[in-house]
């Protein structure tokens, strides 16, 4: 019992010494909680506009034809695997696609959007913004088609997506170019709009077709044999043997 005594009264003393050392016993301390900040979450970049890009310039060898693009640096252009040519900008959202055909027959702009629709070229229900008939690039027969395609309402898609169509023709050679690009919600139609704008003073404007090959624009270009009248062909001359 001595020993549990002796614990007795050292008790006490010891709590005196504890709190002689702290700020007193009767109010410990306050304890700060730890404060804890998840980072500052980063707000994806705006997308950089057409009108504030340096534009650079793709030739296509295949196609013939120098197509200027914004942002030139960061477009995956794919020239090779496709009937297409096909380049994609993904920060903006923006697909080019361009195609070229010789036809059998002698085509106006009419002609050829009607081919680019067959081939599923154009996409439908769309609201025509633009429509002009004008002579370029070059001298092709054009028609230059601006219109706006509105997400579709049942999958709740809010996006908004300007299209540029450039539906040339040039004697037998139809020409097809289609600007897409998509921004997020209607809230952004003035930037939309201003890609639009600019894609159609920098990109279908600006267009630049190849000068002729001779031997090559004259096989295609020129009427064959067989398509001309009668009265203008040639005579035949008998095979040598």
């Amino acid at each position: 019992m001595a020993h549990e005594g002796l614990n007795a009264r050292a008790l006490p003393c010891a709590l005196a010494l504890l709190c002689a050392g702290s700020t007193g016993c009767g109010n410990p301390p306050p304890v700060n909680a730890p404060t804890h900040q998840d980072p500052p979450v980063k707000a994806d970049p705006p997308s950089p506009e057409f009108a504030e890009s340096t534009w650079g310039k793709f030739h296509s060898e295949r196609f013939q034809l120098t197509v200027p693009l914004p942002d030139g640096k960061h477009w995956k252009i794919d020239d090779h695997t496709q009937p297409q040519l096909v380049a994609k900008h993904a920060v903006t959202s923006s697909v080019v696609t361009i195609y070229t055909s010789f036809e059998r027959e002698l085509v106006n702009h009419k002609t050829c959007e009607d081919r680019a629709r067959d081939a599923g070229l154009v996409p439908k229900e769309l609201r025509s913004v633009e429509s002009t008939v004008t002579i370029g690039p070059e001298a092709f027969d054009s028609r230059i088609w601006v219109a706006i395609e509105q997400g579709s309402a049942s999958a709740k898609d809010s996006r908004l997506t300007g299209h540029i169509f450039l539906f040339g023709a040039y004697v037998r050679k139809c020409l097809f170019l289609h600007l897409a690009t998509t921004v997020p919600t209607a809230q952004d139609e003035p930037r939309l709009s201003a890609r639009l704008a600019s894609a159609r003073v920098s990109m279908v404007a600006e267009l630049k077709i190849d000068p002729p090959r001779t031997t090559f624009e004259s096989e295609v270009l020129q009427p064959s044999p067989t398509q001309l009248p009668p009265a203008q062909r040639a005579p035949t001359q008998p095979a040598l043997h």
